[in-house]
């Protein structure tokens, strides 16, 4: 019963990422412009070695670690790098998207329940990078 459980919530802390980075992909324009508001500090020669606009890139590499760290973590293969990786990223974005001179704000506004939320998804993240994939998984099945 405790694999099933431990399968099933490595599933559902996944699902998020798998479906957040296929949203971004799909809009990324919006995602760019997003990113271009927040200006955080990506270099530019990304332009100048992908020929696109640095924080489309940045849009791309984003999505591209959400959906496929997340279809790691869903499958249990190698699980315990893509939840830290994914954790990372999480981090990262509130990070980005909130501004840390607000955080006392934060804490007592109607942000408070998301960046909450961010903070259990990291948690969660984080007990998949310490305890391993499961029982259920990939990971699993290659040390058998």
């Amino acid at each position: 019963m405790a694999g099933l459980c431990y399968a099933l919530g490595r599933v559902l802390v996944s699902i998020l990422f798998v479906v957040s980075g296929y949203l971004k992909f799909m809009g990324i324009g919006a995602v760019a412009q997003t990113l271009a508001a927040k200006n955080p500090p990506i270099p530019v020669v990304l332009e100048t070695w992908t020929g696109l606009p640095r924080f489309e890139v940045l849009g791309y590499a984003l999505a591209l670690i959400e959906v496929l760290c997340g279809i790691m973590v869903m499958i249990g293969f190698k699980a315990r790098f893509a939840a830290a990786v994914l954790a990372l990223a999480t981090i990262g974005m509130v990070l980005v998207g909130l501004d840390v001179s607000t955080w006392q704000v934060a804490l007592r506004t109607a942000v408070q329940a998301p960046f909450l939320q961010s903070m259990a998804t990291i948690g969660g993240l984080l007990l998949v990078a310490a305890a391993g994939a499961g029982p259920w998984s990939f990971d699993r099945r290659s040390q058998a």
